[in-house]
Parts: C-alpha cells; structure tokens; sequence
C-alpha cells in the first residue's frame, strides 16, 4: 500500500504539472497528438498510484520494508525539489509562455540564461521527469516504471529537437550553441557550477549575477522567449 501523505504529495506534485496548460502557458493553442504523446506519463502515473493505493496494483517492493522506506524517502526529496524547481523556472518569466517551440511566433525579443536556466537548459522538463522518478520510488511496481521510461524518452527527444531548431536559428544559433556547452539538458554540469576566480570576482563587484543573452519562444524549452 502506498502511504497516505506519500500519495498526497505525489498528487500535489503532478496537479501542479497540469494546471500549467492553463495557468501558465499561452492560452488558445490546440492540445494535439504532441501534447498528448508528452504528457501521457504525466497523467498515467498518478493514475497507478491511485490503483496501488486501492490494491488493484500494488507495489512490488512494499513502503513498510527497509528497502521501501529507502526508497519512499529518496522519492520524497525528487518530489519536493520537481516542485522547487518548477516553481522557480515558472518564476523566471514575466509572461506566458508557448508550449512547445513550433507553437511560437517570430516575436522573440531575447534569450533567458537566469534563475535556473543558466545551468540547466530546460528546467520546466527536468520538474516533469523528477516527478516521474519520485512516482516511481515512492510506489515500486510496473506501471510506474514504464511512465517514467517512456516519460525519459519523450521529454529527451523533444528537448532534442528543440535545441536543434534553436541553434540552427539564424538569429539565436551562435548564442544559443554556445550556451549549450555551458548549461545541461536536464541537470547542471558540474564545470557550470563552479566560477572562476575572477569571474566570481566581477559578479560579487556588480552585486547582480551575470546574465547572458539568449532566445526564448516556448516555456518547455532551455531558453525561453519574452515580450
């Protein structure tokens, strides 16, 4: 069985996930097959942590077990930091954002490589997958797995092709190719993480964190686009 406050916090996790399409997101964009083929493991997983919680499918490895507590306690931690994180990346943008890169105008004003965006390319995508991790370690069984194994390969194909479609923009490609090698698909690189003496130095004399251009067109994405 799955704890009661394991699963409220699951539920709370992937409820924030999908009020975005409405609260956050640009409002007016179709939600068609590729919407649907990305968030399937977003709503198909709270959806077996509601038939382990009944016992129609019960986890394979128990929450009262040693291995179990591990487990629900290390889910805990993705849990909480998926929604840190998209709480923060939502808190970068002054403005709604497009869903998805071909949903976005030729009205890109400039590039965002602040708040978590200066080390981690798409934040918003790195939130869903920890999401699908805590699901699965606070609740062991098959159905959980396969929403986190799909959800791992959808979300890296489509930040794939995002990232393509961005540096190879005439207007953004350099920028953006070069921002590339200094931040992570989904989690920081460890050489982002670390200053340099006197990079540390100008940033501590300016008293503001240091802040590159890049293009933003689309909230899922690793730089995103505002007006």
């Amino acid at each position: 069985m799955v704890n009661d406050g394991i699963l409220l916090l699951c539920l709370i996790n992937f409820g924030f996930i999908a009020l975005l399409p409405r609260k956050f997101f640009k409002q007016g964009a179709k939600l068609g097959a590729h919407f649907w083929m990305t968030a399937a493991p977003l709503f198909a997983c709270p959806a077996f942590l509601g038939l382990a919680k009944i016992g129609i499918l019960p986890p394979i490895i128990g929450n009262d077990t040693p291995w179990g507590e591990v487990s629900v306690l290390i889910g805990v931690c993705f849990a909480t930091l998926s929604i840190l994180l998209l709480g923060m990346a939502i808190g970068t943008h002054r403005v709604p954002l497009h869903m998805f890169h071909d949903q976005a105008d030729s009205s890109v004003s400039h590039l965002v490589t602040y708040g978590p965006y200066r080390y981690i390319r798409h934040p918003i995508y790195a939130s869903y997958l920890l999401a699908l991790v805590a699901g699965f370690l606070c609740c062991l069984q098959i159905g959980t797995l396969l929403c986190l194994a799909y959800g791992l390969i959808v979300l890296n194909r489509t930040a794939a092709q995002e990232e393509q479609r961005l540096s190879q923009s005439s207007e953004f490609g350099p920028e953006y190719a070069q921002y590339m090698k200094e931040s992570g698909r989904f989690l920081p690189p460890l050489h982002a993480l670390r200053l340099s003496e006197p990079q540390a130095k100008n940033e501590a004399e300016r008293g503001e964190p240091q802040q590159k251009k890049v293009a933003e067109s689309s909230a899922s994405s690793s730089a995103q686009a505002e007006r």
